[in-house]
Parts: structure tokens; C-alpha cells; sequence
């Protein structure tokens, strides 16, 4: 592990998430299998952070109430379950060829919560305007940090770093929504 402030100096450096780095990594989610031996070696914790930082950017520059033309698909809790995650982009189609509203509980109980909050994330740094996600119970710190999220987190990457960014970056979720046409 890099020593503190080497790692914030290179996290200084690096921090600039972009489009172009979120399609990358959005390549290696994709490619990722099971959780004890894909993500670890495929995403870096500096890349991680550096993704929240860019989440929370975004959702501070969007609106309070979410206004949404339809057509939209509304997902509910996904709660860590990234293959339930892929099938539902399998069948209603991934972003952009479909606009996306998830309500919230996108972490803990599940096996591969960094996944599943990290493909979000991702696909709401690639499309801003066409992927929403509203903050459920479970993106409160006092939950999730008793719900295995915190645990995963120090368990898979040894880094307290990394649940406090994710939690920067939910404390910028959007609570409100409304769709704007009566028909969907």
C-alpha cells in the first residue's frame, strides 16, 4: 500500500475520471467473473476513488428533482447481485440504447457490491443525461457499514479509503424524481 501521502499526491494527479476512462473500465467490469478473484486485479483502488470523485462532481451539477422523459427503465434494489445487474442491461439493453432510473439500495447483502456501484457509477460518468440514480437506505453510511458493503471493501481491496470515497460520492444522490409524460 502506498504510504498516505504519496497515494493523495498520485490520487491528486490521476483524479480526472473522464468519458474515455470510464468506457475502459465499464471493458473490465464487463469481463469480470466471480468476486474474490476478477475485480482486485482488474480495477485499482486510486481508480475507484478517482470514479467517486467524478460521480459526486456530477451529481452536484444536476438539478435537486430529477425531471425524466420517458421512455426510462425504472429498476429497484439491486443490493450487490452483479449478475442480476448484467441481465437486466441484457434484456432491456445497455446505456445509451436505453435510459435507466435506479431507485436506490445498490449495495450490501449481495456478493459483488464493488461491481454492481462501480458499473453504475461508470455508466453515470458516460451518459449523465441518460442514467439516474436516486439514494436508497442503503447508500447511508450507517447502513451499509453494517450491511457488509464496509466489509467488502476492507476485506477485498485492505482499504478503509475506498468505502469513505463511495460515501462522498452517495452523500450526491439525488433523493427525488419525476417522469414528465403521462405515457411510458
Amino acid at each position: 500500500m502506498m504510504h498516505d501521502m504519496t497515494y493523495y499526491s498520485w490520487l491528486h494527479e490521476n483524479k480526472a475520471m473522464n468519458e474515455t476512462k470510464a468506457n475502459a473500465m465499464i471493458v473490465r467490469l464487463l469481463s469480470v467473473g466471480f468476486p474474490e478473484k476478477g475485480l482486485t486485479k482488474t480495477v485499482k483502488e486510486g481508480e475507484i476513488i478517482a470514479l467517486c470523485l467524478k460521480a459526486k462532481e456530477i451529481f452536484l451539477s444536476q438539478s435537486s428533482l430529477i425531471e425524466i422523459d420517458p421512455p426510462v427503465r425504472v429498476c429497484g434494489d439491486t443490493h450487490g447481485q452483479y449478475g442480476d445487474l448484467l441481465r437486466l442491461f441484457s434484456r432491456g439493453g445497455f446505456p445509451p440504447t436505453s435510459n435507466y432510473l435506479f431507485l436506490g439500495d445498490y449495495v450490501d447483502r449481495g456478493r459483488q457490491n464493488l461491481e454492481t456501484i462501480c458499473l453504475l457509477f461508470c455508466y453515470k460518468v458516460k451518459f449523465p443525461n441518460n442514467f439516474f440514480l436516486l439514494r436508497g437506505n442503503h447508500e447511508c453510511s450507517n447502513v451499509n457499514r453494517v450491511y457488509g458493503f464496509y466489509e467488502e471493501c476492507n476485506r477485498r481491496y485492505q482499504s478503509p479509503r475506498m468505502w469513505q470515497a463511495f460515501q462522498v460520492g452517495a452523500l450526491y444522490l439525488k433523493l427525488k424524481t419525476t417522469l414528465t409524460q403521462d405515457r411510458f
